[in-house]
């Protein structure tokens, strides 16, 4: 099978790698089928493609892939012709892939940290998985406002996860934040006055949506450090 592969990193994430309800394997086809995964089209690997990759037996794979179903870590839609599939395809529905399963459960997206869902009998798991998730993504955020602005913040400050709950309640995206802070960075990072406020009270508090529609100051030679001996 010739697949056009799309890997989204170069290790397993820790959501994975330390997750115990899975088996090595599991957590090996989770990897794998996300990196076949354009998050538009989803990934179309047949069970025989499972097969060459990992060396297992038809019988195997299956069981592999129903157990990840059951486990609701994927998702899997068949294309049927009467009663023949002539096409499966397969997405990740959990963690550690955020972006994607907010945008695909409208419940998450709009509910988050509103109680339970009426009429819903898995409200729990809904709830428990959102939580999940938002812990998740500050810790993303964070660790991107650290590593664009050389800050030390911590994600588990309950002032910071209030902060960005309320954004992400209002629906803001990850992207969002990431756009926030390259925008106030660009601003206020070589600006000794300003540096300070490159904090996560200031930049996802009230004036975010503000922020975040400002447009990117063009940078002029004077931001540029040219050094003569690169050329």
């Amino acid at each position: 099978m010739n697949c056009e592969r799309k890997f989204k990193g170069v290790w397993i994430p820790k959501e994975i790698w330390l997750n115990k309800e899975l088996t090595p394997m599991e957590k090996l086809y989770i990897v794998e089928i996300d990196s076949l995964d354009d998050e538009e089209t989803g990934c179309f690997a047949s069970n025989k493609h499972f097969e060459t990759i990992f060396g297992q037996k038809s019988a195997n794979v299956s069981r592999t892939i129903g157990n990840l179903k059951e486990k609701r870590w994927i998702e899997i839609e068949y294309e049927r012709k009467g009663k023949e599939i002539i096409k499966r395809t397969i997405r990740i529905k959990r963690p550690p892939y955020p972006n994607r399963y907010y945008q695909n459960d409208n419940r998450v997206l709009s509910k988050r940290y509103e109680g339970y869902y009426q009429n819903d009998k898995e409200s729990n798991t809904y709830l428990s998985n959102t939580i999940e998730n938002n812990k998740y993504i500050v810790e993303q955020i964070i660790l991107y406002l650290n590593g664009k602005a050389d800050k030390h913040y911590k994600s588990t400050t309950p002032k910071t996860i209030r902060e960005i709950n309320a954004r992400l309640k209002e629906g803001f995206t990850i992207n969002d934040f990431k756009a926030v802070i390259d925008t106030k960075c660009d601003e206020w990072l070589n600006d000794k006055k300003m540096n300070q406020y490159l904090r996560p009270d200031t930049l996802f508090g009230t004036k975010f949506e503000s922020y975040l529609n400002q447009k990117q100051r063009v940078k002029t030679t004077r931001d540029i450090n040219i050094d003569i001996k690169d050329f």
